[in-house]
């Protein structure tokens, strides 16, 4: 049996119906039945929990070959300590794994681990993969995906709505882009071969990094708009922003500051490329599906 924590969330959901597809035995966690009912219909075993709720965890983990772990959700826009929340999900976690006989599990982190001094919201990933480490039995592969296309959501539609797009973001940072479809494919791979060591640390990304001003022009290019465009705004604007759409002064001073984090090199890749995971979707394919658009003949690269 294999479980699945944030079953409804891109990557979790990525992973459970990854494992399906190769015919495994998955129990997927979540907060709503109604969410997970899709998977459900495919087979899995549903467990409806908080994600803070260390007991109903350990039953969900309990006679379960291999475990996928992750802090969810990665941003709450009303919280005014985040921090304290991820904790208790933290808690709940390895307090899970390490009453029960699990012996593997992959933990979903990010780049923004690769970052000692990085702070709320992305600090929570580093202090989960420490208590993992500190578990005795448990073999754990933490996988640090680059920037989620998922991030892009807005921005593709923008641009094929109005032909412009804006954000904190530098327009010419080549972003290590990647799709969680892939990212759960491939933590669906490692929970059932269980090829790694004690405690191991994987980097992906996708086929090339890009960059939002190539990005834009690629949106541009699938929706007619040859003069496509992203615009940088500043720190103060993105804040703005950010507190006018219902985030609280806690969240956006966070967001905005982990985006300037990236901004200045700091949250980066650091492995080398030959040892990270590469993954197969180009941005173009993704934009492609975003736009409900078919995907050109032999055109996937960006």
């Amino acid at each position: 049996m294999f479980v699945v924590t944030g079953a409804t969330s891109n990557t979790g959901n990525a992973v459970a119906n990854s494992l399906l597809d190769r015919g495994a035995p998955v129990r997927v966690i979540g907060r709503s039945l109604e969410r997970l009912q899709p998977l459900v219909t495919r087979g899995a075993e549903p467990v409806i929990a908080e994600p803070s709720d260390g007991a109903a965890l350990a039953r969900a983990f309990d006679g379960a070959t291999a475990v996928y772990a992750m802090l969810q959700p990665g941003v709450d826009p009303a919280s005014s300590d985040f921090p304290a929340y991820q904790r208790a999900v933290i808690d709940a976690i390895t307090s899970a794994l390490a009453g029960t006989r699990v012996r593997r599990a992959v933990a979903l982190s990010g780049w923004g681990a690769n970052y000692e001094k990085v702070s709320n919201p992305l600090e929570g990933l580093r202090v989960l993969e420490a208590r993992l480490r500190g578990i005795d039995r448990l073999r754990t592969l933490v996988l640090r995906p680059g920037w989620f296309m998922e991030n892009a959501l807005a921005f593709i539609r923008d641009i094929a709505r109005t032909g412009a797009a804006l954000g904190q973001l530098r327009g010419d940072l080549a972003l290590p882009m990647i799709a969680t479809a892939d990212i759960g494919a491939v933590a669906a791979d490692a929970l059932v071969r269980g090829e790694f060591g004690e405690h191991g640390q994987r980097e992906l990304e996708g086929p090339e990094p890009l960059s939002l001003d190539r990005a834009a022009a690629i949106v541009g290019e699938l929706t007619g708009r040859p003069d496509a465009r992203y615009s940088r705004i500043s720190a103060e604007e993105a804040r703005s922003r950010l507190l006018s759409s219902g985030f609280s002064a806690h969240m956006a001073d966070a967001v905005v500051q982990m985006t300037d984090d990236v901004n200045q090199g700091r949250i980066r890749m650091v492995q080398p490329r030959e040892a990270r995971i590469i993954t197969p979707t180009h941005f173009r394919s993704f934009a492609e599906a975003v736009l409900g658009k078919p995907a050109a003949a032999g055109g996937a690269a960006s």
